[in-house]
């Protein structure tokens, strides 16, 4: 016999009983219904819709008048299909091809099939993840040997639609449906698992061909049952949801009550879950359209994206809320609020028909949370939150077993039992952890209560105090501000704490500015500052108080001289900051330094005063005395004195006229100023011969009064510089002049002249007797004179003469010397750019005597 499918007129003619024969022909009409309407309505025309609804009257008045007969009838004539108590799984003769158009027919499904294109699946996994277009499915019946009908249920109820061709014709038609997509009322029995009702005749092997659209995650677990073996495997299932949604409510009115005697966020959080995981759980498992929305196919094939997204942000929204996420990770809790507005627009867009692309971003985002949540559970429980550890393990439950419903969505896990039920067992592993989170939570917030009352009531006494305290404040900032010295707190590390209005006038700071920094901004330098640092801590230390006077720096960068005394708040505990008050004394500093500088002056015209007294009575007096005694004996002894002895006293007469000269010219160009005023104009000058001349003329001029004369050596280039004469007669004279003088004992007088690159260097060296450690550093002061000098005659005013004239140069000059030894003066005259000195040539060597030197003479000083 050739094995058919249900058609409408054996619907009427045959079923197990009258309620089954009737609900066989309701869906025998629906389809015939739903075929004409599909098949016609793509040609956009009226008569289309005609056509369907004359076959459904045509089915509708072929069957009633023969229903009640045909029940009795059909109860002794088709039995049940023999199954397995627990249903014949069809998974082993599951074969699948993809169209991802959705365009294609049943006849284009057949060529495919016949050319080999659908492929096997594993008799373990018959999930496919999400699909785009339509995924036809071949499956094959059994063979039976007798008139017989049986149910085909799909055991998963959230596949859109499932369309069963009749395998007997070779066109288009839908003989059958089923699906989430269609009204509840449709199925052939009233349960959760899509079905439709097939019957049978004896033959062969039964091949159907089925075409499966779904916008959530596809798996095709195609059982074949008799009403007694499905109702019998739904028992316990059903037995264990209603415990289910048993706990559920009751946790959702538990909560509820919470809320309204506690009145915390944390429990509407908590109703708002529960409310969304009830809510998620009726749709998902497909008891939503068995009881709730029976009538609303259009809620069961799109309302699943809401409900997934009601369940992850409501989820987030419950685990910020407990775990205070906004006080304590309120960076974490932008982000969890961020994911849960973005879930929530998903779920709507997954209502207006975005269903596929919604839920698959949903099944993403749920890992995101998870992550989002562990993190946040991990560092509430690092921080020392004791909830927080008994929600990280009720969430670790929930995640050990829900995230197989994202994995098994996209089809990285096989359909188990913990993929369809994964949700319900970690959600009521959750629950029942979370219950006693939130009796912990409770008794946690009782504590806090208490502790919180007690606190309002020490805030209310600081609060008091506080009032208090400012009013004296007030008063004291008053009167601080009004005086006029700046007055300063400061902490322990010498930050600003508060200053007085004087304070900020006085740096001129705007006001209430600088609080909190370091002052080292007000010092000359930051060694100035650390040096103070160290000298008031050492004495802050000590409990004692701490005066000085110190420059200082305003903010724009003026100077002051300010006078500061400071003093610890508590002597006994340092930590507490220091006071200190700060008064400008510039004017006084001013004053007195003027006052000083006045008596500096006055007393170094005294020494000047003193030091050339001595100077004039001792220098002159020796050559006064001289031309005292040669007047004596030119007056007395005139007839006497023959010609050489007269012209002799008229010599000394005249030598010592001449020394006096030369003093009174000392002073006077020290007087008048004239070795700086005059100015420097150099010209072109041969070194030399200059140098040869300049010592003929000191020689002649500079008496040895007991001794031997040195011999003066001269070595210098014959190349021309640009030098002032004047002052170079100044500078290299006296200091020949002074390494005669003070030579007694004879030795070498050097003079060496070096020509670098840039400058002159003049080298003044001689054998004498030397500069003691302690006269150095006087050396160039007027009217003074070393202390070993004895009575070796000098003003005090050559080395004077010659640091004015080197300064008027442009120069510098440096002393060597050694007591016994000698001394040597160095004199570096610059050159103007574009006039340097050219290579040394062989130097011209003069001596005033014939005595060789082995060694570099050094330079004695003139110091009267």
């Amino acid at each position: 016999m050739t094995p058919t499918t249900l058609h409408p007129s054996q619907a009427c003619a045959t079923g197990p009983a009258g309620g089954q024969l009737l609900a066989g022909l309701a869906a025998g009409c629906r389809g015939w219904m739903h075929t004409g309407l599909t098949s016609r309505s793509e040609k956009g025309l009226p008569i289309a819709w005609l056509w369907a609804w004359l076959r459904a009257c045509w089915v509708v008045c072929l069957c009633l008048p023969g229903s009640f007969m045909a029940a009795h009838a059909a109860e002794v004539a088709v039995a049940e299909c023999s199954v397995p108590n627990r249903g014949l799984a069809l998974a082993s003769t599951l074969f699948t091809w993809l169209d991802p158009t959705g365009q294609a027919t049943s006849v284009d499904a057949r060529k495919k099939l016949a050319k080999g294109a659908f492929t096997a699946s594993s008799t373990d996994d018959v999930s496919y993840g999400f699909i785009s277009g339509a995924l036809w499915a071949r499956v094959e019946l059994p063979p039976v040997d007798s008139n017989c009908y049986t149910l085909l249920v799909l055991e998963q109820p959230r596949v859109l639609r499932v369309d069963v061709f009749d395998p007997t014709t070779d066109g288009p038609r839908s003989i059958l449906a089923m699906g989430a997509a269609l009204p509840f009322n449709e199925r052939a029995l009233p349960h959760r698992f899509p079905s439709v009702r097939l019957f049978r005749t004896p033959s062969e092997p039964l091949e159907l061909l089925l075409r499966v659209q779904s916008h959530a995650s596809v798996q095709l677990p195609f059982v074949l049952h008799t009403e007694a073996s499905l109702y019998a495997n739904a028992y316990s299932e059903q037995a264990g949801m209603g415990i289910f949604y048993g706990v559920v409510l009751a946790l959702v009115l538990y909560n509820l009550s919470m809320l309204i005697g506690v009145r915390d966020r944390t429990y509407l959080a908590a109703v708002a879950y529960l409310t969304a995981l009830g809510m998620f759980t009726l749709g998902f498992m497909g008891h939503g359209a068995q009881w709730l929305w029976t009538d609303s196919p259009l809620w069961q094939a799109n309302g699943l994206a809401v409900l997934i997204a009601a369940l992850l942000a409501s989820a987030l929204v419950f685990v910020s809320s407990f775990l205070d996420l906004r006080h304590h990770m309120p960076r974490l809790d932008r982000a969890m609020w961020a994911l849960a507005g973005l879930q929530t627009a998903l779920g709507l867009a997954g209502l207006a028909g975005w269903v596929q692309p919604a839920i698959q971003i949903l099944a993403v985002s749920s890992l995101a949370a998870g992550a989002m949540v562990t993190a946040a559970g991990v560092a509430c429980v690092r921080s020392g939150s004791r909830p927080a550890r008994v929600f990280l393990l009720s969430w670790a439950l929930l995640i050990l077993f829900g995230i197989t419903i994202p994995l098994s969505s996209f089809g990285l896990l096989p359909r188990t039992l913990f993929g369809e039920y994964g949700m319900q067992v970690g959600s009521a592993a959750q629950m029942l952890v979370l219950s006693f989170a939130l009796i912990y939570r409770v008794n946690l917030m009782r504590t806090e209560q208490i502790v919180l009352e007690r606190e309002a009531e020490r805030r209310a006494s600081r609060e008091h105090l506080a009032v208090s305290l400012q009013a004296s404040l007030d008063e004291r900032n008053t009167i601080l501000d009004n005086s006029l010295v700046a007055i300063a707190f400061l902490n322990l590390k010498g930050r600003l704490v508060w200053g007085n209005l004087a304070l900020y006038e006085m740096f001129r700071l705007p006001q209430g500015t600088g609080t909190g920094e370091s002052l080292e901004a007000f010092y000359l330098s930051r060694e100035a500052y650390l040096e103070m640092g160290g000298i008031v801590t050492e004495a802050i230390a000590r409990g004692d108080s701490f005066e000085c006077e110190r420059q200082m720096r305003r903010q724009d960068g003026t100077l002051f001289w300010a006078s500061i005394s400071g003093r610890a708040v508590n002597r006994n505990d340092v930590s507490r900051g220091t006071v200190w008050s700060v008064a400008d004394i510039t004017h006084r500093r001013l004053a007195e330094e003027d006052i000083r500088a006045s008596l500096a002056r006055q007393q170094e015209l005294n020494q000047l005063k003193t030091r050339f007294v001595s100077m004039a009575s001792h220098e002159f007096r020796t050559p006064l005395a001289t031309i005292l005694s040669s007047a004596e004996l030119l007056q007395v002894y005139h007839d006497r004195l023959d010609p050489e002895e007269r012209a002799a006293t008229l010599t000394s007469v005249e030598t010592a006229v001449k020394r006096m000269t030369r003093m009174l010219d000392d002073v006077l160009v020290i007087g008048k100023g004239d070795v700086v005023t005059n100015g420097c104009s150099p010209q072109p000058l041969a070194l030399a011969r200059w140098c040869e001349r300049l010592i003929r003329e000191v020689s002649e001029a500079t008496p040895v009064v007991q001794g031997t004369r040195p011999h003066i050596r001269l070595d210098a280039p014959p190349d021309e510089c640009l030098l002032d004469e004047t002052l170079l007669h100044h500078m290299v004279g006296n200091l020949l002049s002074n390494a005669i003088k003070y030579s007694p004992q004879g030795g070498d007088v050097l003079l060496r002249v070096t020509l670098e690159p840039d400058a002159v260097r003049f080298e003044v060296s001689d054998n004498g007797i030397g500069i003691q450690a302690p006269d150095m550093k006087r050396l160039f002061e007027t009217f003074y004179r070393a202390s070993n000098v004895g009575q070796i005659s000098g003003t005090g005013l050559g080395l004077a003469i010659v640091k004015r004239a080197v300064d008027q140069h442009g120069g510098t000059i440096s002393v060597r010397s050694e007591a016994g030894v000698g001394t040597c003066f160095t004199i570096v005259i610059p050159q103007p750019d574009g006039s340097e000195a050219a290579a040394p040539a062989p130097t011209a060597l003069v001596d005033s005597a014939t005595a060789p030197s082995t060694t570099p003479p050094t330079h004695p000083t003139d110091t009267p």
